[in-house]
């Protein structure tokens, strides 16, 4: 595993290419914010969000832990790399849709590219 973490840098800004969610939303509106995310992740242990949201994150074998800050709102979320290579990985989390859809838990893949 410490090689896998050696080998992965993840500084720089990342554009969202495909999301997919399991199972189906019945209403996809609710994880809008969602939307072709583009994130800048920095060497200093910080990230900021074309949807607005910042925070900060660490590496520890192959998941991403980060602390984030959306709409006056804070909570912590870890997502696992599937797959890394030089400028592109596969991320995988569990997010809870809004109560409005009951609070049921999904699985959320994304593929995102490095832009620069």
């Amino acid at each position: 595993m410490n090689d896998f973490i050696e080998s992965v840098n993840l500084v720089g800004t990342w554009k969202q290419v495909s999301r997919s969610i399991t199972p189906e939303l019945e209403n996809p509106e609710l994880v809008k914010f969602y939307d072709n995310l583009t994130t800048t992740i920095n060497s200093d242990f910080t990230y900021s969000s074309s949807n607005g949201e910042t925070g900060t994150w660490r590496l520890k074998d192959r998941t991403i832990y980060t602390t984030w800050t959306y709409d006056g709102e804070t909570g912590e979320e870890t997502a696992y790399i599937e797959s890394f290579e030089r400028d592109q990985m596969v991320l995988s989390s569990t997010i809870r849709v809004p109560d409005n859809s009951q609070g049921k838990y999904y699985k959320m893949t994304v593929t995102a590219i490095r832009v620069k």
